[in-house]
């Protein structure tokens, strides 16, 4: 994890970068890295515009359970296992899943394909708090 402060003239940025675990990785792992990652999110600011991203290795479909944290334009149909631990964070943080708001071609929302380019992923991803998603003006990935 990285943690960046940025002072701005109006607001000031936290910016924290991740790298999650896999599902692969033990639950344990996968927790102690999600109360790292609550930890420091705490210890930023308050007023600040708090925005993580990073590959959190989390496929999040287009559930509408998930409507409230996520938007509609999510590249996977289904999430994958690893997807509730940060949308339960987002969640708990009031935070807005950026990534899946903006309508964009399939080729611009992939973040990882495989060595044999028959499988493709959305797994890196940036959250932001919900009072501040209307600074978001776009987000999308580039090859």
């Amino acid at each position: 994890m990285c943690w960046l402060r940025i002072k701005g003239r109006i607001f000031n940025y936290s910016i924290i970068n991740v790298h999650a675990p896999t599902e692969d990785k033990s639950d344990a792992e996968r927790e102690v890295f999600y109360d790292e990652l609550q930890n420091l999110y705490d210890a930023c600011p308050k007023h600040d515009v708090k925005l993580i991203t990073g590959d959190l290795n989390a496929q999040i479909g287009k559930e509408a359970i998930y409507y409230c944290t996520t938007g509609k334009e999510a590249f996977h149909q289904e999430s994958n296992e690893n997807v509730k631990r940060p949308i339960n964070f987002a969640t708990s943080r009031n935070m807005v899943i950026g990534t899946t708001l903006f309508p964009h071609k399939e080729i611009h929302k992939i973040t990882w394909r495989s060595p044999d380019a028959h499988y493709f992923s959305q797994t890196d991803h940036l959250l932001i708090d919900s009072r501040h998603v209307s600074h978001l003006m776009d987000v999308r990935s580039h090859r």
